[in-house]
């Protein structure tokens, strides 16, 4: 271990959480209402009165939940819409971060220059070879 590097701890290792991360989250808790404003007034009316006349009763539940359902439709395709946006932009600033991180490992393929000739695909299978014929060469040694 080289001297002031840490050893990798849970702390310190993997991958670092984007901002997408959150406004996922987000978007999760805020479609969940749309639930809650169809579920709870349905709570509320199917757990109130007697069931003497089940049919007046399902008539009166009715006139009192279609309008919350409506509410619910309405907000749950907003919230449909509004995601669409998002992943949409999202999508866009993933394939901007893809554009750049491209763009380094050609210039770090070509040294910098255009059209340079950089490394080639010997250039860089050559030391994986290398390793794994030794490693080959231990474990032949070590039977």
């Amino acid at each position: 271990q080289r001297a002031g590097k840490r050893p990798p701890t849970l702390c310190n290792t993997g991958v670092a959480p984007e901002p997408s991360i959150r406004e996922n989250a987000v978007v999760m808790v805020a479609t969940a209402l749309a639930y809650l404003v169809i579920q709870g007034p349905a709570m509320q009316y199917a757990t109130g009165g007697s069931g003497n006349d089940s049919a007046k009763r399902v008539h009166y539940i009715s006139s009192q939940e279609h309008y919350w359902a409506l509410c619910g439709l309405v907000l749950s395709l907003a919230f449909f819409c509004g995601y669409l946006v998002l992943m949409v932009r999202q999508g866009q600033n993933e394939s901007k971060t893809e554009a750049l991180v491209d763009r380094a490992i050609v210039k770090a393929l070509t040294g910098g220059k255009a059209g340079a000739r950089g490394l080639t695909l010997p250039g860089l299978l050559a030391p994986i070879l290398e390793n794994v014929k030794d490693n080959m060469r231990q474990a032949s040694l070590a039977r």
